[in-house]
């Protein structure tokens, strides 16, 4: 094969290696790229025809890769040779694996080069493949601010407007009171997930309000006046813009948002003086009403700090096993927070309970509950919604309506769990109990009891600053700029491309491309070097078939000998067959006429063992091919 053969492949060769090179650049400098959303879909579900394509192309590149084999077939040809480097180069032209331990050095050479070719294929195909990245795209936008002056005004216009036909503390009653269970038992470790308005919190909603798009909620329109305060699902748009560009195969979100929570402590009653003057009195009247026996309790409490007086009466049952009561009032009196004319301000709340027939086990009890806006770090993934709460700020005293919203929320879920027979609030605390311990809650174990407690006003007060911020932002509403807060994220793509990762076998695999690279720029340059070297011999002898009589050397047997050479394939059992038979054939003033490998290609030969003469004994004992 001519010198072009190779010239030819080492072009395709070197802009393979620079196209690769440059993209692993461009992959590096981009770390990740991603493929168009289509594409990385398409990649994401074909992934044995992405396979079929990539290895084909890292073929393709390999193919070229056969300079150096050519290189080391011209080394083998043009040059006296011994028949150990014969071997071994006919061995490496031919990649395959030779290895002589009286030639440490060559072997090693040659295992270098079988290692580089045999794994070049699948490093570019390893390389190539495209793999799951991830991109990170930054988000921004703004949301309802619960703690502006503006928004403060705004409640307090809602609060003393006419209701409407359902209270709106009965709408959400039920919503807030399986928030607090929910948050009550994630604490000790069981799952729950907590659905507002068609959208999926993790245990507790936090008190924020869904920022992203597909998560949303309800896509049902709400009529105006079931907005605000008097919210009963509905469409609530989220404020933050994601990334037009890029879907991928999956999203998750991390923002940055303000919340709503509370800082509780519940522990035992004990006297007035703990509580700032706090006095709490139960009293109990039993009677009938025509042939049903019932028992009417009173629970009251003398509030510290001019909270007024705040009593809760209940009806229930005679107590037997099967009936029970949790009483529980609260403090500040409602009628004095709303009493504008009073002037009253506050920033905590307390709930005071007691236990009485089958909730025995919850002795008298104060809840200190202080509200306060949060900034949390919110995570949107799996279509559930998570918020982890990273700073907090109390509630002004100039922020009286939203603590008014609160306590309204807190008095009702106090009174409204007491049934006649049952407290729902006393049963969840008994079910979260036994599942999550094995001793009976008659045993006096009160610690875990008023934890449960605890997180369990948190979760109303934090579903409360959702609903709140879902009712005044609920579609067809918008809220002035002065009522705005904003907020920042991150989307998480999850998508197909390419990604730098230095790890030890990502840069195993660039050892052999390296390799295979210097390999085909060095035999580009030794066959530039022959060519050049054997262009001069010609050029310093007599062009005239005259024979040069210092050298000795015809200019024409120069010619022919770079024709027969470059015909010649030591790698080539045929050739190498034919060279030993015959080797007038290949003399140097002869070179193969067309068609002269041809015709010895159906010839049939035997094989056996023959003895070689001693090489020492002079050139005479055999014949010399070159």
């Amino acid at each position: 094969m001519g010198f072009i053969g190779p010239k030819v492949a080492f072009c395709f060769l070197l802009v393979f290696m620079l196209a690769a090179w440059a993209f692993f650049v461009f992959v590096f400098l981009s770390d990740p790229l991603a493929l168009s959303d289509s594409l990385a879909r398409w990649v994401h579900d074909n992934p044995t025809i992405t396979t079929i394509i990539v290895s084909g192309i890292a073929s393709v590149i390999s193919f070229f890769s056969v300079v150096v084999k050519w290189a080391l077939r011209k080394r083998i040809t043009r040059q006296p040779i011994s028949l150990y480097r014969l071997s071994a180069g006919a061995a490496s032209a031919g990649t395959s694996f030779w290895f002589n331990s009286r030639h440490c050095w060559l072997s090693f050479a040659i295992l270098f080069v079988f290692v580089a070719f045999c794994f070049l294929t699948s490093v570019w195909t390893t390389l190539l493949t495209p793999v799951s990245v991830m991109l990170s795209l930054q988000m921004g936008g703004s949301e309802l601010d619960i703690g502006s002056s503006n928004f403060d005004a705004s409640l307090q216009q809602a609060l003393a407007a006419p209701v409407s036909s359902v209270s709106w503390i009965e709408v959400f009653g039920s919503n807030s009171l399986m928030s607090g269970i929910a948050a009550a038992g994630n604490v000790f470790g069981l799952e729950n997930i907590f659905n507002f308005n068609n959208v999926r919190y993790n245990a507790t909603t936090g008190g924020i309000l869904p920022a992203i798009a597909p998560y949303d909620g309800t896509q049902q329109l709400a009529p105006l006046e079931n907005s605000g305060i008097n919210f009963s699902g509905g469409y609530v748009p989220g404020n933050l813009t994601a990334s037009p560009d890029h879907s991928g195969i999956s999203s998750t979100y991390t923002v940055l948002q303000q919340g709503l929570t509370a800082n509780v402590t519940c522990v035992e009653y004990t006297s007035a003086a703990e509580w700032g003057g706090l006095q709490v009195e139960q009293t109990s009247v039993s009677g009938d009403l025509g042939s049903v026996p019932f028992t009417l309790w009173a629970l009251e409490a003398i509030c510290p700090e001019n909270g007024g007086e705040s009593s809760q009466g209940f009806v229930t049952n005679p107590l037997v096993d099967s009936v029970g009561l949790l009483a529980s009032v609260v403090c500040p009196n409602v009628g004095n927070v709303a009493n504008a004319s009073l002037n009253y301000t506050f920033n905590q709340i307390l709930v005071i309970s007691n236990g009485t027939g089958m909730y025995n086990f919850l002795p008298p009890t104060v809840c200190e509950i202080i509200p306060v806006i949060t900034q949390s770090i919110v995570t949107y993934a799996d279509h559930i919604i998570s918020a982890t709460v990273v700073d907090s700020t109390p509630i002004e005293p100039w922020q009286q309506n939203l603590l008014l919203f609160l306590v309204s929320v807190i008095n009702y879920q106090a009174w409204s769990t007491q049934g006649v027979k049952t407290n729902t609030l006393g049963d969840a605390l008994i079910s979260i109990y036994t599942a999550t311990t094995t001793s009976s809650i008659t045993d006096s174990n009160t610690t875990q009891i008023l934890q449960e407690l605890s997180q369990f006003w948190r979760g109303v007060v934090e579903f409360s600053g959702t609903y709140i911020r879902s009712g005044f932002s609920a579609y067809p509403r918008t809220a002035p700029s002065d009522m705005l807060v904003g907020m920042s994220g991150t989307q998480n793509v999850t998508t197909v491309g390419w990604t730098v990762t230095w790890q030890p076998t990502y840069l195993y695999t660039l050892f052999p491309v390296t390799s295979t690279a210097f390999l085909a720029i060095g035999a580009f340059i030794y066959n530039c070097i022959d060519r050049k070297k054997h262009a001069k011999e010609v050029q310093n002898h007599d062009t005239s078939d005259k024979t040069d009589v210092e050298s000795g050397v015809r200019a024409s047997d120069l010619n022919e000998r770079r024709v027969a050479s470059a015909d010649f394939d030591a790698t080539d059992p045929i050739h190498l067959v034919v060279a030993s038979a015959e080797p007038g054939q290949l003399s140097p003033g002869s070179a193969p006429a067309a068609g002269f490998w041809e015709k010895y290609e159906t010839s049939e030969v035997l094989l056996q063992e023959a003895k070689l003469r001693n090489p020492d004994r002079g050139r005479d004992s055999g014949a010399i091919v070159r």
